[in-house]
């Protein structure tokens, strides 16, 4: 048992930092249920499973400046494309578990009291639900032009036994806005962990110089093999100034 203090909290959205200015965030993962009973039943009633709901809040400081969280925020509300939310409640060593979710931004709010900080709240809605991730990359900067993540043994399961064809889901954050780009990324698994038997399992599209940029690639049902790492290539200038983190969900 592993307990964390959360003041180790990353999160990332799209790219962007947001745990430099929240001091609070929460992801709540529902499951409706319908009732089934009948007049000849028992006294207990009884239900059945129904679709799974995934939402996010959010609490912070208010920062108006060009780098800070208010211009990322407010054009996020606005927006109709979603926004990747990586939570790392116990931060993003290799390893490490937290949580990922795609949203629309529902409500940006902004409070300003006469004694105390100006502050800022957000609430999201996911379509996707909510995976529970494992950090492949620690959030870091890439310190050569291609190469791979350290490769998780964490699974001792391969894909190809009997029910377990669930497929899995990709994150990919990178928080700079260097002019290095990523070429070529993707999360490679094996049966065995031999270099040369792993094979690509998520592609990440590529990703331009001066932009952040968060990914939620999906796989649909496929075999997912015991070991998985990350794979990527860069650009051939400024590779040294790329910062990513990559999360890994079996479904």
């Amino acid at each position: 048992m592993s307990f964390g203090h959360g003041k180790q909290a990353v999160i990332l959205m799209s790219g962007f930092r947001m745990d430099s200015f929240l001091n609070s965030f929460d992801t709540s993962k529902t499951g409706d249920t319908a009732e089934t009973t009948v007049f000849n039943s028992s006294d207990v009633k009884s239900y059945v499973p129904g679709k799974v709901d995934a939402t996010l809040s959010a609490e912070g400081l208010f920062d108006g400046s060009i780098t800070g969280i208010d211009s990322t925020l407010a054009s996020a509300l606005a927006s109709s494309s979603e926004k990747v939310f990586t939570h790392w409640p116990q931060g993003t060593s290799t390893g490490s578990f937290g949580v990922g979710m795609k949203t629309h931004q529902t409500t940006y709010d902004i409070s300003t009291p006469i004694d105390d900080v100006v502050s800022t709240s957000i609430e999201g809605q996911s379509n996707m639900g909510r995976d529970r991730v494992e950090s492949l990359f620690e959030l870091s900067t890439i310190s050569t032009s291609s190469g791979n993540g350290a490769t998780n043994t964490n699974s001792t399961v391969n894909g190809s036994t009997a029910g377990s064809i669930k497929g899995a889901v990709g994150y990919l954050q990178k928080t700079d806005t260097s002019t290095g780009t990523i070429t070529a990324a993707s999360i490679q698994h094996s049966s065995c962990d031999i270099a040369a038997s792993f094979g690509d399992l998520i592609t990440f599209a590529a990703v331009g110089s001066t932009v952040r940029s968060g990914q939620r690639v999906a796989t649909g049902s496929t075999n997912v093999k015991r070991y998985t790492r990350f794979k990527y290539t860069l650009g051939s200038s400024n590779h040294d100034s790329i910062v990513v983190n990559v999360g890994f969900s079996r479904k």
